[in-house]
């Protein structure tokens, strides 16, 4: 396989887009998949040889490595230095990525440190939803001077008041979002993404009769919040929603979860998330494609997102659960009827049990004496039957 089709190959399985790089060993900027929040998300690096290469993906944290020649066309000595090279280059990788979350970590607490309250913010304004405490706004060519670069999307610089929000991951600070009034977005370049969140408020230290709602976009996030009251987390990006419900159902058993997909675009990795995390799907009734929460809001006012939240979660009540955990302690504890069984004391009325033995030391004859205590309601050896049962 040529390296242009390989690294082709392992970038869309990444998601991200391929591009072609000189093999000079760095990293290169690519942009990831999707939307123009996503671009730099992306690196591509060719080994100085040309022989391979490997790319990853910082939103989600996955890399592939890729090569000209395929594994099978190597001897067993080639296999073993690629393996070595192979786990090398993995460890340099994720070195780098290291080291590019803990600049942007320190970057963000910057940007953060400076920017003033987000009223008036022009993205909150044109999405008619409010500020919260967890926001804040900064000018771009002073988000610049901080981060020692202009910030783009799209390619295009980005200009005048932009709105911060702040990228929690396992509690800590580890990167912003910046939005434009125009609503282009960037995240901070290699800052750790992948599992973090952004939320309307404090998250509720326990998870006693509590509704957590999870969306994708921050104006959706808080038109959920007004509309609801419900605490709110944004993935802030689709692909992302089945790692921060993951973290959400670890950090509230409990809790009652509601992914809130947006329409079209995004809605697998939303559908993916409320199954994983054993959470409510709720997605938008409203026309037209590539359309969310914020979109209803506007079209039809708070009231009716208010009623398809809560319809949703009405029909997940109604809904027997399919599936319920419970602990040894609580199943002990159970008033179970007693056991069925068509041999007394160990075949049981239900279920599926198989005779397994060498040949030629008796399965035969023992499953005949089976069946015949089965069908006649008899004994063989020491057990009984407590009635006479079809056999097939």
């Amino acid at each position: 396989m040529m390296i242009e089709a390989a690294g082709q190959q392992a970038a869309s399985e990444i998601g991200i887009d391929w591009r072609s790089v000189p093999a000079d060993g760095r990293w290169h900027e690519t942009p990831a998949e999707g939307k123009s929040s996503r671009n730099g998300a992306g690196r591509i690096r060719l080994f100085p040889d040309g022989d391979g290469g490997i790319c990853w993906n910082h939103l989600s944290g996955d890399s592939r490595l890729f090569w000209a020649q395929d594994d099978t066309e190597l001897n067993p000595a080639e296999r073993e230095a690629r393996k070595r090279r192979s786990d090398e280059a993995r460890r340099e990788a994720e070195a780098e990525r290291r080291r590019l979350a803990a600049e942007a970590a320190t970057r963000a607490a910057e940007l953060w440190k400076a920017g003033g309250p987000a009223t008036g913010n022009p993205y909150l304004q044109r999405k008619g939803v409010k500020s919260c405490d967890t926001l804040r706004q900064i000018d771009a060519e002073k988000a610049a001077r901080l981060i020692g670069y202009l910030p783009k999307s799209k390619g295009e610089p980005m200009t005048g008041s932009l709105l911060l929000v702040p990228v929690m991951t396992e509690g800590r600070l580890s990167s912003v979002q910046l939005i434009g009034g125009d609503g282009v977005k960037h995240f901070l370049k290699g800052g750790q993404i992948r599992g973090g969140y952004w939320a309307t408020g404090k998250l509720p230290d326990n998870d006693d009769g509590l509704t957590v709602a999870i969306a994708e976009g921050v104006a959706t996030a808080l038109s959920i919040s007004e509309a609801t009251g419900w605490p709110v987390a944004a993935a802030l990006s689709c692909g992302n929603l089945p790692a921060v419900a993951g973290d959400l159902r670890t950090r509230y058993p409990k809790a009652r979860l509601v992914v809130c997909s947006d329409k079209g675009n995004g809605e697998a990795d939303a559908r993916k998330a409320a199954a994983e995390a054993g959470s409510i799907l709720a997605v938008p009734a409203i026309e037209g494609p590539d359309t969310d929460f914020n979109d209803l809001a506007t079209a039809k006012g708070l009231e009716e997102v208010k009623r398809q939240l809560e319809a949703a979660t009405e029909t997940e009540k109604k809904t027997p659960p399919r599936l319920h955990v419970i602990t040894v302690a609580e199943l002990l504890k159970l008033d179970l009827p007693p056991r069925e069984t068509i041999l007394a004391p160990w075949l049981p009325a239900q279920g599926l049990c198989m005779v397994y033995a060498p040949r030629g030391v008796g399965k035969t004859h023992f499953s005949l004496g089976v069946s015949y205590a089965v069908a006649s309601g008899g004994s063989f050896l020491t057990w009984e039957a407590p009635s006479p049962r079809g056999v097939l």
